[in-house]
């Protein structure tokens, strides 16, 4: 039975506030934590459970398993214990709708729903290596914060691999949309149970409905045991066949014949969608910092393989490319099989009147202004493996160096705007918009511009630029800022040193006054390492990673400055409990340097 508790009620050490969610085996709050004044998400657990001796054992176990798992998209479990209003675990509180709200609300797109996956099959291979399998992975159990952070909630069902799928009550552990059919059977589940279920989600995210809508619980088992798997593109129609294989294989009845992990079903998934390409060429498609001052010639070696990896996925994407317009609506729209913009009205698409000079786009769209005047618009897609994303024999021709980019959004899309680019054979001026994507470097180029109709020409090709949209490939992220990446190191080069030495010296404190000293030089160590950390200048991609690692230095810096405080009093409970929540924001720290090192913006710790 699920009691609710008034606003204010007290559990262990936490206030309890507004509720933020419920399910079968209880009731998430969003609470206080009186010793730090920080707010968390409570989960109280029906009463039921806590009378069950074998689940409170299992319940404590499996508080420390999740504990443990270090991992920047599961939520983190900050404490596992019992009151007298019942067993609950205090976790972090994630802000933001869950996977099911946002398919319900329509708002996924393909792209948008394999961002998100792409994050929880990470966090679930995780739990997989650890030996652990979640048992529970549904929409409902997928948290997605700003930015769309995605973590992996609700581990209250993960056991060891030889546990098998009925509590002794006869329940099923795990949602019946999601089951895999060996739970259904009470065989061993695996790794690939989890993977059918995340299968099962994909196929959600994709169509917006669930793999097997049945009406009852006999039926919806029968259909995981027997039915073939459903077809994403008897949905919808504006996705590749590829996916129906991905999302059929991952729904196997037969684990084995499933993708190997979480991990590799998403590979399967995003190649399926870009239009083929293999993991690897993706892999090695990622970008890399950027040199702001690049050389005109790369090592002919290394850049070919990167090349020949970029043209093959280019040209498998654009060999069917075709481009068009829509009459309908305001403007007019480009298309290819790689990109989509929008232009002005008063626009007219053509062929491009003349290849610019090293730049190469594939299958390139155009237009420009109807009555001749002004000039012409460029977008396509290109090869490259330079960090400019510029392609080498353009930049061979430069006039006069590189200008500086500037970071930008192109809708949803990350993009450098490399303004006034002077090259050898173009006497116009020429503006270049340039993104990363799997299937190449997708690439926005506006010439020219005469006369009084230039500042007009470079105002509507702007425009056009940001409305870019990818239609066969996904796109990556920017790589850091030099600058973003040398300011990282140099405040944490020397600050983890000397916090593994302050550390050693308060666990071996022998004094109370030793103590006071350690505690407050670590927390003296954090102040400063904070304040330079809030000088760094940001650029609209790094706000977000930021402000996480800020808050968890913070975190860390008061749990210190608590020890300090209650060692001066000799409060001995006290002080192991802001050492507790000193260690708490020591793990956050270590969680969000892990996500920067794992984007590229530092050296791994």
């Amino acid at each position: 039975m699920i009691t609710l508790l008034e606003p204010g009620a007290i559990v262990g050490a936490y206030r309890v506030g507004a509720v933020v969610g419920r399910g079968g085996m209880g009731t998430v709050y969003e609470a206080t934590q009186l010793s730090l004044q920080r707010t968390v998400a409570l989960k109280l657990l029906s009463s039921e459970f806590g009378e069950d001796p074998e689940f409170r054992k299992r319940f404590r176990l499996e508080g420390l398993l999740q504990a443990g798992l270090d991992h920047p998209h599961i939520v983190p479990v900050y404490e596992a214990g019992d009151s007298d209003s019942g067993l609950f675990l205090a976790m972090r509180l994630v802000r933001g709708p869950n996977l099911k709200r946002l398919i319900a609300s329509e708002e996924l797109t393909p792209v948008r729903a394999l961002d998100i996956l792409d994050q929880v099959a990470d966090a679930l291979d995780t739990a997989h290596e650890a030996g652990l399998i979640h048992r529970d992975i549904k929409p409902q159990n997928i948290l997605v914060a700003r930015s769309d952070r995605a973590f992996l909630a609700d581990f209250g069902l993960t056991k060891s691999p030889d546990a098998h799928g009925l509590t002794r009550s006869g329940t099923f552990l795990g949602s019946l949309n999601y089951i895999a059919p060996e739970q259904i059977r009470d065989q061993v589940s695996s790794a690939r149970s989890d993977v059918y279920s995340l299968g099962a989600v994909l196929f959600e995210a994709l169509t917006g409905a669930v793999p097997y809508p049945r009406s009852g619980e006999a039926a919806l088992m029968y259909a995981h045991l027997e039915e073939p798997a459903p077809r994403v593109t008897e949905h919808r129609q504006d996705v590749p066949a590829a996916l129906d294989r991905v999302v059929g294989r991952a729904l196997s009845k037969d684990p084995e014949q499933r993708q190997p992990s979480a991990g590799a079903l998403l590979v399967d998934a995003r190649r399926a969608l870009s239009g083929g390409a293999s993991s690897e060429t993706l892999a090695a498609r990622r970008p890399r910092p950027l040199d702001r001052q690049p050389t005109a010639r790369r090592s002919r070696t290394r850049l070919a393989v990167l090349l020949v990896g970029l043209a093959l996925a280019a040209l498998l994407a654009l060999l069917v490319a075709r481009s068009g317009e829509d009459r309908d609506a305001p403007g007019r729209s480009l298309r290819s099989s790689a990109v989509e913009l929008r232009v002005r009205a008063d626009w007219r698409p053509h062929r491009a009147r003349g290849e610019i000079p090293g730049l190469r786009l594939s299958r390139p769209i155009a237009a420009s202004l109807a009555d001749g005047g002004g000039g012409e618009l460029v977008a396509g897609v290109a090869a490259t493996g330079d960090p400019t994303m510029l392609p080498e024999p353009l930049l061979e021709r430069l006039t006069r160096p590189l200008p500086a980019p500037r970071r930008i959004q192109l809708g949803t899309l990350q993009a450098y705007r490399y303004a006034d680019v002077r090259v050898e054979g173009i006497s116009d001026r020429l503006d270049l918009f340039v993104s990363p994507t799997t299937g190449g470097i997708a690439t926005v180029a506006c010439v020219g511009g005469r006369g009084t109709a230039a500042s007009g020409f470079r105002r509507a090709c702007d425009e056009a630029a940001a409305s870019l949209r990818l239609r066969s490939a996904i796109g990556f992220h920017l790589p850091p800022r030099r600058a973003y990446v040398t300011g990282l190191d140099a405040i944490f080069d020397a600050f983890i040193a000397k916090r593994d030495v302050l550390r050693d010296r308060l666990r071996y404190a022998a004094s109370q006054e030793l103590q006071i000293n350690a505690a407050a030089d670590l927390s003296g160590l954090y102040k400063t390492a904070t304040r330079n950390l809030a000088r760094i200048g940001l650029s609209p991609q790094e706000t977000d990673l930021h402000d996480t690692l800020l808050a968890a230095m913070r975190q860390a810096r008061d749990g210190y400055r608590e020890m300090t405080e209650t060692a001066i009093r000799a409060d001995r409970v006290a002080f192991r409990l802001a050492g507790r929540d000193a260690r708490i924001g020591e793990a956050e720290v270590n969680r969000a340097l892990a996500e920067l090192d794992r984007l590229g913006f530092r050296e791994p710790i």
